[in-house]
């Protein structure tokens, strides 16, 4: 849900770790309205979706590539991947016009403009146009389960025509032969694979890590052929603060977040956030 009041309310702030390049990150709460901006207003950064922020933040603070954050939302993940290192790009895909405002907001009001760069498309495995459906609006809050599948949803307040194209489309026309792509988050509604399938020349190029939510409607054997056929293993974030490693790609009510690891980069990787999982 969406209303233009929305951009007059207050913001809330939020401390973070040091060493990034910025000491607080702040966020519209929307009149309430934003659930990610409430909760980490009230209990603090790295309390939303937890064990993930922690996780994320040291990744992105490790790396000096380009971070992609699709389905970006109001801009949570965004923020904290500018936030966590002095340099590099954040690119930044969001199609929902309803919730875009927010974003750009959020944006600015962080003084961001400058190292965000902010795609108004949705991605999936082709070039074109796709209907975006937004879910039924009878919960009063921002809508973060706006979807290219029909069936994510059982009812939609309305349908949107959105532009649509391909990871890969997008790090061919922007990015230079020297761009390395070191993080992607994937949030994108059950519209996971076909993200996945048009990003597949910039994973194997780049090898980066892959922050993914993985739910009940999943691809799941597209997930397993693609862990086998790329060389990369699925670490579960549980929601106790663990990080179990999977053998095969399935919904966990337990660990909706999951990071897709180069199997050359995994021990590296737990042992970058063995001090928090």
């Amino acid at each position: 849900m969406y209303d233009p009041t929305m951009l007059e309310g207050t913001s809330v702030e939020v401390r973070l770790p040091p060493g990034g390049s910025l000491q607080s990150i702040r966020m519209l709460d929307c009149n309430g309205k934003d659930q990610v901006a409430v909760k980490i207003g009230n209990m603090g950064w790295n309390s939303f979706e937890h064990p993930m922020p922690d996780i994320f933040w040291r990744a992105v603070a490790a790396s000096s590539g380009i971070v992609v954050d699709i389905g970006a939302n109001t801009g949570f993940y965004t923020l904290l991947a500018a936030a966590a290192r002095r340099r590099g790009q954040v690119w930044v895909v969001e199609p929902d016009p309803k919730v875009l405002p927010v974003l750009e907001k959020n944006i600015t009001i962080n003084q961001l403009g400058r190292r965000v760069k902010l795609f108004r498309v949705a991605l999936s495995d082709y070039k074109g146009t796709a209907d975006l459906f937004i879910p039924l609006q009878d919960h009063g809050l921002v809508e973060t389960s706006s979807s290219l599948e029909r069936t994510f949803r059982a009812q939609h307040s309305e349908v949107i025509t959105t532009n649509v194209t391909t990871l890969d489309a997008l790090a061919g026309g922007v990015a230079n032969l020297f761009s390395k792509v070191s993080i992607i988050k994937i949030d994108v509604e059950g519209h996971e694979a076909p993200v996945f399938r048009g990003a597949i020349r910039t994973i194997r190029r780049h090898r980066p890590l892959i922050f993914v939510e993985i739910l009940d409607r999943a691809d799941y054997s597209y997930f397993d052929r693609f862990l086998q056929e790329n060389g990369y293993v699925d670490l579960r974030l549980l929601s106790n603060g663990t990080m179990i490693e999977s053998e095969q790609v399935d919904f966990d009510p337990q660990a909706w977040n999951h990071v897709f690891v180069p199997e050359e980069a995994k021990a590296a990787f737990r042992a970058m956030v063995s001090p928090i999982v």
